[in-house]
């Protein structure tokens, strides 16, 4: 049986038409429906047009004795002095608890049509770099960041935070590819990994955890590598619903993604072609969602009615429970009404798994 925690991500992108104060609510109906399930965490993410992430954590501590985390902070949109003051500042309002600071490239389909995202693994490098030295009450020098100097036209020539943060910071990388310099660049740098579910096989995941460990171990990191599991689901009663909810999550995921990759989830160009063109157009999430089919978000996510759902579920738990993962984070897209979908995890999915 899985003994982590269990986390809750509110993809704020997913979510537009929830407010902050509807978020806030949704997190009472959370913690209360998740009590008996070692529930320590919410997630928010990160893109520009839609809630400020530091806003939301903001106000999500001001009013709830939990833990927070970014999946993902983005470089591109968040330079690392701004990024690590305004976590600092979060760390005041919950002193002596713990940050988990995610950072990713960003959506190509999102943040990457709307910023160059250029040298994306060497930006985040650095970034996650420069945040150490900062949160740690260490000076950055700028010579030893050229990517992030040359995006933020940097002018002095070292950086450091003028006050001390109140909480720890683990700085994990949100991620779902295979790639050896990514696996070396969070072996090396990182206290932890997010590894998201959508479009990956159990088998796939079981390779990029070994190679983490693997990778860890060469580079002699005694401290435990965190490992967040990104359950990416969207249920609900009405199986149709269940489908529907997942479409903006599933554009957005689909368009971010290599031809290779969606090949190999047996994914063809007529299925995606449509919605890469509606992201280009930066015409959002919803207008694509109207072109994403229900056989397409069964090949992304998981998908469906309690029922339907619960055993892929409970094998991705068992996975979690056999490499060691220290949380579950109910993912996006959760699904068409996210109320609903806290009761379902709360009463028939949880009880079922653990």
């Amino acid at each position: 049986m899985f003994k982590g925690s269990i986390g809750f991500h509110f993809a704020l992108s997913v979510l537009n038409h929830y407010s902050i104060p509807d978020v806030l609510d949704l997190t009472g109906d959370a913690t209360r429906a998740f009590s008996n399930f070692d529930f320590k965490r919410v997630w928010i993410n990160d893109n520009l047009e839609y809630r400020n992430v530091l806003v939301v954590l903001a106000a999500l501590v001001s009013r709830y004795d939990i833990q927070i985390g970014t999946a993902v902070a983005v470089p591109y949109v968040r330079n690392p002095i701004d990024l690590a003051s305004g976590i600092a500042s979060l760390s005041e309002l919950r002193p002596g608890s713990r940050i988990n600071l995610g950072l990713g490239a960003g959506s190509g389909s999102l943040t990457g049509q709307k910023i160059e995202l250029s040298d994306r693994l060497e930006v985040v490098e650095e970034m996650a770099r420069f945040l150490r030295l900062l949160l740690d009450g260490n000076e950055a020098n700028i010579k030893d960041y050229p990517s992030l100097s040359s995006y933020f036209h940097f002018k002095p020539n070292s950086f450091r935070l003028r006050f001390s943060p109140k909480a720890e910071v683990d700085l994990q990388y949100g991620f779902s590819g295979l790639g050896t310099k990514t696996i070396s660049m969070i072996a090396r740098l990182f206290d932890g990994t997010i590894i998201q579910t959508r479009l990956l096989a159990i088998p796939e995941m079981e390779e990029m955890t070994v190679k983490l460990e693997e990778t860890r171990a060469r580079e002699r990191i005694n401290k435990k590598l965190g490992k967040v599991l990104m359950l990416n689901a969207s249920v609900s009663r009405n199986a149709e619903q269940a489908l529907d909810g997942g479409k903006r999550f599933v554009s957005q995921i689909v368009s971010s993604s290599s031809s290779e990759l969606l090949k190999r989830r047996g994914i063809l160009p007529i299925e995606y072609e449509s919605l890469k063109e509606k992201f280009s157009r930066n015409e959002g999430l919803a207008s694509a969602a109207e072109l994403t089919s229900d056989s397409l978000v069964k090949k992304v996510i998981v998908a469906g009615t309690p029922n339907e759902v619960i055993e892929k579920i409970s094998a991705l738990f068992k996975f979690a429970e056999n490499f060691d993962y220290d949380e579950v984070m109910i993912g996006p897209p959760l699904g068409p009404n996210p109320a609903e979908v806290i009761d379902i995890w709360g009463r028939e999915i949880l009880p079922s798994v653990l």
